[in-house]
């Protein structure tokens, strides 16, 4: 038990292990991407370890295309994406993925996730790791949370992100997921993106979609079948913990 001041229950292990979870994902988005460009560039131009800068610019520059071509691919991601401490991070919430229908695996899908929210915390968890046991729900199923490719772009934050099955975007990106032969790939794309982050007011949705029908044509052209307006996660206000829908 860990003891709070300010309130007379003690706090058990299990909701501080939840709460340094979702503290330690909110200070990876905000803090480990500028703080890591900015060791590099001190590195680079006032230290005697300006190796480790150029070398880890010579790995970005071969690397960078990664997140447009599929992701990472090998053990990390599947041994990332299975951490206990996902199951902490789950229960803070807590958030749950229901499964209304079974997907064929020889398929590939675009699963449609709204609303964005202030940092996506619903769709990392059900997608980008197994907290809420999608393998499980969906076998043969790979989902993979796409993003604004400017946050792979980022030293330290994209092998992050990218170990966790994360990839970008971009049309190129989507393109070649959903050209992935034999089928079973699911990349998942936050429709109303940015304009969106804005949306934690309580009892309140907020699609933005007018102008972003661009993934229906897209799913369309590859035949894919598109899970569409999957609203898997709603954060109901920046201090309460949200709620499933």
């Amino acid at each position: 038990m860990l003891y709070n001041p300010s309130n007379p229950n003690p706090i058990s292990w299990a909701q501080g292990m939840e709460t340094m979870m979702v503290l330690g994902q909110m200070s990876m988005f905000l803090f480990v991407g500028p703080m890591s460009l900015t060791t590099l560039i001190y590195m680079l131009l006032f230290s005697e370890y300006w190796w480790v800068s150029v070398a880890y610019a010579t790995w970005w520059l071969w690397d960078v295309q990664t997140c447009n071509t599929g992701g990472r691919q090998g053990v990390l991601v599947p041994w990332a994406r299975g951490w206990h401490l996902w199951k902490h991070y789950r229960n803070y919430f807590p958030i749950k993925l229901v499964k209304t229908a079974p997907l064929d695996p020889s398929k590939n899908y675009i699963i449609c996730s709204h609303p964005h929210g202030i940092l996506c915390f619903g769709a990392l968890c059900c997608f980008s790791s197994e907290g809420e046991d999608f393998s499980l729900k969906f076998p043969g199923i790979s989902p993979k949370l796409t993003t604004i490719e400017g946050n792979l772009w980022m030293p330290a934050f994209r092998e992050v992100f990218l170990s966790f099955g994360a990839v970008s975007s971009s049309r190129t990106s989507m393109n070649n997921l959903l050209s992935t032969p034999g089928g079973g790939c699911a990349p998942v794309l936050m429709v109303g993106g940015v304009p969106e982050m804005d949306n934690f007011h309580r009892d309140k949705i907020r699609l933005i979609l007018r102008k972003r029908k661009g993934f229906v044509k897209m799913a369309l052209r590859h035949e894919t079948w598109g899970q569409l307006g999957a609203n898997l996660f709603l954060l109901r206000d920046w201090h309460d913990r949200g709620e499933t829908n």
